[in-house]
């Protein structure tokens, strides 16, 4: 991450110009190096991550994603810095960029901390060239982009949320037994409907067995959808992992049969295949929870013929 963005730093001064006073500390004209080595009488080997310099400033930024402070590191930035400072007479700086909350106290010298998030912002304000649109794909990728605050949107959803949850139980309680008629009963325990929602955005009841096998059948309320700006969604899913033949045959399905699926989504053996349909159909029908059965009930029976045909 840290030689990445030296590199998108480096491609435009301008850019690199803008990230110093909009994140680090005043000033114009930088330079920036990665991993640039200094040798202190007792530590032979500080690396510092990367150093922004220019006339009369430097400045000591030290990165982390996956891992905590090293042993005396700050402390030895700060040693670096005390050096320079006497030795080029520039005023020094030290930053620290953390994936996670890690907070620390330095006194000794001009120190403030901030996380990946804001890099994340920084650059999704600027002009969007395709190396800064590759990383902030990355980033967002590594879970680095953080969350925005929340807005009066957010208040209003959490002001509702009950009511929504209570909605979607509704439905897939009444859908439960055709679903029960077709695939056996489903996992139901410690809140596994809520669980669904942190890690996967959605709100469903499953099993993970069909006929014996190891065949996972899912259905419920997507928050987002495959298709661009449709969201929530409906959906009945397949899904088995690293099974060949199972693969084999679900591709050839969606190939050769009129009477397939919505989606497909086969790679290494592991394969997704699934309905789904908006929420905002939904919304101008009479018995509107009726038709959300309806819908559900058809697409399960079609899943089921589906998976005895392979």
């Amino acid at each position: 991450m840290t030689e990445l963005l030296a590199g998108v730093l480096q491609t435009d001064q301008q850019l690199l110009d803008r990230f110093v006073n909009e994140v680090l500390f005043d000033g114009i004209d930088f330079e920036v190096d990665s991993q640039v080595f200094f040798s202190l009488p007792s530590d032979q080997n500080c690396i510092i991550d990367l150093v922004f310099e220019n006339g009369s400033t430097i400045c000591c930024l030290e990165n982390k994603v996956a891992s905590g402070e090293g042993q005396r590191q700050l402390e030895r930035y700060v040693t670096v810095l005390d050096r320079l400072d006497s030795e080029r007479g520039k005023r020094s700086y030290l930053r620290y960029c953390t994936k996670n909350y890690d907070p620390k106290t330095v006194t000794a010298c001009s120190f403030y901390q901030f996380r990946w998030q804001r890099v994340y912002e920084f650059l999704d304000k600027q002009e969007q060239t395709d190396i800064i649109k590759a990383f902030l794909e990355l980033l967002r990728g590594e879970k680095m982009a953080g969350i925005k605050d929340f807005s009066i949107e957010d208040i209003v959803i959490m002001k509702g949320i009950q009511d929504v949850l209570a909605k979607m139980d509704e439905v897939l309680d009444l859908t439960r037994m055709a679903f029960i008629q077709d695939f056996g009963q489903p996992y139901q325990r410690d809140y596994e409907r809520l669980k669904q929602i942190p890690p996967y955005n959605r709100y469903s009841l499953w099993t993970n067995t069909y006929n014996g096998e190891d065949i996972e059948i899912m259905i419920g309320f997507e928050m987002e959808s495959v298709k661009d700006d449709v969201a929530p969604v409906l959906f009945v899913q397949v899904y088995r992992k690293k099974n060949n033949g199972f693969a084999t045959k679900m591709q050839k399905h969606s190939e050769e049969n009129s009477d397939k699926f919505d989606f497909y989504q086969i790679e290494n053996d592991e394969v997704f295949a699934w309905f789904e349909t908006s929420l905002l159909h939904f919304l101008t029908a009479n018995n509107q929870k009726e038709r959300m059965v309806e819908w559900f009930s058809e697409k399960m029976a079609n899943t089921k013929n589906i998976l005895n045909s392979l």
